[in-house]
């Protein structure tokens, strides 16, 4: 993915249901067999790579894991995708996770 002249990988952190349901344009879901992949090529040694979850509180954990693999160029959405829909793009609903 290209903005602004810098190209990324979109990866998103939640759960494959909460994949399904909504995500953002052109990301993935983060798999053990992607993750894999993005260690074994050079993705993560040359490019971004922009981690997201649903409301920014675990995906500070999973790009400080990334970057302490060598995947410097990791950053995480702050917000998530929640805060993301709220101030980027209505057009994403908003949803909330109902936990037991």
């Amino acid at each position: 993915m290209i903005i602004g002249g810098d190209s990324f990988t979109l990866l998103d952190t939640r759960t494959r249901e909460e994949f399904e349901a909504i995500t953002l344009p052109r990301a993935q879901l983060m798999t053990q067999d992607l993750q894999n992949s993005i260690f074994a090529d050079q993705i993560g040694k040359e490019g971004k790579i922009i981690l997201f979850d649903h409301q920014g509180r675990s995906v500070l954990d999973h790009c400080a894991w990334f970057r302490g693999h060598g995947l410097d160029q990791t950053f995480a959405l702050d917000g998530g995708i929640d805060r993301y829909a709220k101030e980027v793009d209505a057009d994403i609903p908003r949803y909330r996770l109902e936990l037991d």
